[in-house]
């Protein structure tokens, strides 16, 4: 485990009236006229490992996770990745450390994503050393467990992408033993044992993508392009639309859709680029909305930008976190903003890589390329569950106990698609499918079987970023325990 903060030691930042001043003046804390202030909880750094020799990062991307009930943020540096506990705000804490197949000053970029329990790891650096690794996240708050370490399926891959609903890896720029694609998508029914499903390499470049329910929103690079893909069939995916004309065209990096509403918002990494908002109800006839970013320097540049219900929270490089509201796409306004890089340039890359700002708590992940973990509460700022409003509501699972089937009552708000699972007491999936409800009232008849075990369960719902969950006890058919 290492552990050491900006003073030299491991040390939560005090909240403190005192020490959340200075740390205002010296990071350029802002509160905007909606009265929302950034309030630093926590920073995390690491002096012994070795910054890369190209940008002169030491840490890269974040990303963010719950696991039995607790908040997790993990952070990628030169020498691995590393788990931090934040169910506790007076008490954050590094849980654990995993080193990286390949560690050291050569390693400017890992990306991470979970899934059921498992976190996936994967590095741009390191050819033939970098391997994808597997994390069981079920022995946390104690430690995680590594049960995949190997570069048999990839070894250098840009970034990922998990499609929570299907079970499917989507890898981006990747490397294999023949050569580079520009993605591959596993099959991640079995989360231990990932298994190929397709290859796609028609010369796009796709830097990064994001995908829910099977479609995906893909940044092309250096070909200044976002593309909308269909891969419900891996062997036949359909086009469904692009855009390559656009203000402030240029290295097409990444985007977010709004979990919602039909608009993603992506951004080009060029010096003074702006963030581009993309009306994608009609794939066919995608529009720019509106452009904005901080604006801070006419070098500035936008990295990754993510939503969370109408809030747009963007890591911006040299001028740290930014969150704009775009409850009016055609309108972005300015919340609030947190300068986690203390000097003032702008010429090269480095500051904030990327935020993570979906923790139910509202918690806000940052991850800053020089100085380490960071993590923000918005005082003022309506972020937690209700800010993500479940697409479907449960209105009964019965009978409970069970003998052999359960019957569920959804109440859908649109067309809703997903997967429910019946786990056992140790988080074991014993039953899962598909569902698939309409608008409205709908009814699932579930036959779990007879032959399943007495004993206790947990029936689990999800749909895109929405649970639902609940205890199920399931008896004999004669009603004995």
């Amino acid at each position: 485990m290492h552990t050491l903060s900006l003073s030299g030691l491991h040390a939560r930042v005090s909240r403190a009236a005192g020490l959340l001043l200075v740390w205002a003046l010296l990071a350029g804390n802002a509160v905007s006229a909606q009265s929302v202030s950034l309030e630093l909880l926590y920073n995390w750094t690491n002096p012994s490992f070795a910054p890369s020799t190209v940008f002169a990062n030491t840490y890269n991307e974040c990303w963010g996770f719950v696991q039995d009930g607790r908040e997790y943020a993990v952070i990628g540096s030169s020498w691995g990745h590393h788990y931090v506990d934040v169910t506790d705000p007076e008490n954050i804490h590094v849980v654990d450390s995993v080193k990286g197949a390949y560690s050291g000053a050569g390693v400017i970029h890992r990306d991470f994503e979970d899934y059921k329990g498992y976190l996936y790891a994967v590095c741009d650096e390191g050819s033939g050393i970098s391997t994808l690794q597997i994390m069981d996240l079920r022995y946390l708050p104690d430690s995680v467990s590594v049960v995949y370490d190997s570069k048999d399926l990839l070894s250098l891959t840009h970034n990922i992408a998990i499609d929570t609903v299907h079970g499917r890896l989507y890898c981006f720029l990747v490397g294999f033993a023949p050569g580079f694609s520009s993605m591959a998508i596993f099959d991640l029914a079995d989360p231990e044992n990932p298994s190929l499903m397709a290859i796609y390499n028609d010369g796009t470049q796709v830097h990064d993508g994001y995908v829910r329910d099977h479609i995906l929103y893909l940044s092309d690079g250096y070909n200044g392009r976002v593309l909308i893909m269909d891969w419900t069939d891996t062997e036949n995916p359909v086009i469904l639309g692009s855009i390559d004309s656009y203000p402030d065209r240029g290295y097409n990096h990444s985007g977010w859709l709004h979990d919602t509403k039909p608009i993603f918002v992506f951004a080009d990494e060029n010096h003074g680029a702006l963030m581009k908002v993309l009306d994608v109800s009609d794939p066919t006839d995608l529009n720019v909305l509106s452009t904005f970013a901080s604006q801070v320097d006419p070098m500035s540049i936008v990295h990754n930008p993510v939503f969370r219900g109408d809030y747009l929270f963007s890591a911006h490089y040299h001028d740290g976190l930014y969150i704009h509201d775009l409850s009016d796409p055609v309108n972005p306004t300015y919340v609030a903003h947190y300068k986690t890089y203390f000097p003032t340039d702008h010429t090269s890359y480095r500051g904030a890589w990327g935020t993570y700002p979906r923790l139910p708590s509202g918690l806000i992940i940052v991850s800053d390329m020089q100085y380490g973990l960071f993590v923000f509460r918005a005082n003022g700022l309506a972020l937690g569950q209700e800010v993500l409003p479940p697409p479907f509501e449960v209105t009964g699972v019965s009978p409970n106990p069970f003998a052999d089937r359960v019957q569920l009552q959804v109440v859908a708000e649109q067309a809703v698609q997903g997967r429910v699972f019946l786990n056992d007491m140790q988080g074991r999936i014993v039953r899962e499918r598909s569902v698939e409800w309409m608008a409205g009232a709908n009814s699932l008849d579930w036959d779990l079987g007879a032959e399943l075990a007495t004993g206790l369960y947990v029936l689990r719902l999800e749909a895109g970023t929405a649970q639902f969950s609940e205890q199920l006890i399931k008896i004999g058919r004669e009603g004995g325990r």
